[in-house]
């Protein structure tokens, strides 16, 4: 059900306990309510009566007949990502499915800030997350807000902690942006113009014009008819392959940032991304490429006149492997237009092939 676009849309809230996100949710619920909008209200892990949610709620704050004295923090973001997957499965995917509208009060952000900010291991939480990521599979937020304020609304937090919430947030909101729209709000005016704001978000970030028409009707890009546009390629029709691409390229790219990140292999929950190599979507960031920007391109002991830099660029991508580059280096010393020789050049790559290298 996660693997193909789905007919409704998701928003989620998201922010520190104490930053305003129930309020608002409710409040943008009645919203759609007023406009004729069925939308399923949830939050993470939920408190749903008879729910995994429900429990783990009550466990997490010790409250009704299981009690658990003393819990690590990654056994307890555990529980809350079993209840994210149990109400994603029961609900939010078969809502989404229906057409409707979920408004979801935490993500799986919360498992990830709250287990680092708690002291959970980068390595495992990743792990644990990864679940969960799998569990939504290509379904990602029409817009997830992040809220924000100085203080917690009505919480006595240790303003150190809140501080820490707010900045791992703020990191995690910057990377997803890459995947999906992401906003930030802050949440410092009275709950009527903080709602004000979140329509505004809404309007603009996520393409969702929520004061005049339904949220399902700007699904696809618009296109352009004016009587200047080039006739030739109109209308724009985006197909099952267009979005199959773009979805691919964003998992990819995603890759390349959580290698930066840490380093920690696996980097997807993606099965072939995990195991096929697959070229970095920004070209230019692939090993090969990288080489020759910095051992090809600029180089202090090397001619910097465009004729040299250009034969330099040409003379690699003719074979775009760094071994044959670094070959004819060691045979001939600096590669020079100027000192440049078919007739040594092709003694040293011939050699080269035959002795069974690849060039």
């Amino acid at each position: 059900m996660g693997n193909h676009p789905m007919r409704g849309r998701l928003l989620v809230l998201e922010g520190p306990d104490g930053v305003g996100k129930t309020t608002l949710c409710a409040a943008l619920a009645d919203q759609l309510q007023d406009r004729g909008h069925d939308p399923l209200q949830l939050s993470f892990p939920g408190k749903q009566p008879g729910s995994l949610g429900e429990l783990v709620y009550r466990v997490h704050h010790e409250q009704g007949p299981v009690r658990v004295g003393n819990m690590s923090m990654l056994a307890k973001q555990a529980l809350h990502v079993a209840a994210h997957i149990d109400a994603l499965d029961r609900q939010i995917l078969p809502a989404l499915e229906e057409g409707r509208i979920v408004l979801l009060d935490r993500y799986w952000w919360s498992a990830w800030v709250y287990g680092l900010v708690g002291g959970c291991r980068r390595r495992q939480l990743r792990a644990l997350v990864a679940a969960e990521r799998s569990a939504w599979g290509t379904v990602r937020p029409a817009l997830a807000v992040l809220l924000r304020r100085a203080t917690p609304i009505d919480r006595n937090a240790p303003p150190a902690r809140w501080q820490r919430l707010s900045d791992e947030y703020a990191r995690l909101a910057e990377r997803e942006r890459r995947l999906h729209p992401v906003a930030i709000l802050d949440n410092v005016g009275t709950p009527a113009e903080a709602l004000a704001a979140l329509l505004d978000l809404l309007d603009t970030n996520a393409s969702l014009t929520l004061r005049e028409q339904s949220l399902f009707e700007m699904q696809r890009p618009r296109v352009d008819t004016a009587p200047n546009a080039a006739s030739h390629i109109l209308p724009l029709k985006p197909s099952v392959i267009y979005d199959t691409y773009w979805r691919f390229a964003a998992a990819r790219q995603e890759i390349f940032f959580r290698r930066l990140e840490d380093g920690a292999f696996p980097w997807t929950s993606d099965q072939i991304l995990a195991k096929y190599k697959f070229t970095n979507v920004y070209r230019a960031s692939d090993r090969v490429s990288q080489y020759l920007i910095r051992n090809v391109i600029y180089r202090d002991d090397l001619p910097a006149s465009a004729d040299e830099v250009f034969f330099r660029i040409v003379l690699f991508k003719l074979f775009n492997k760094i071994e044959t580059w670094t070959t004819l280096e060691s045979a001939l010393g600096p590669i020079t237009l100027k000192e440049y020789s078919f007739r040594h050049y092709d003694r040293v790559l011939t050699r080269a092939m035959a002795t069974g290298g690849a060039i």
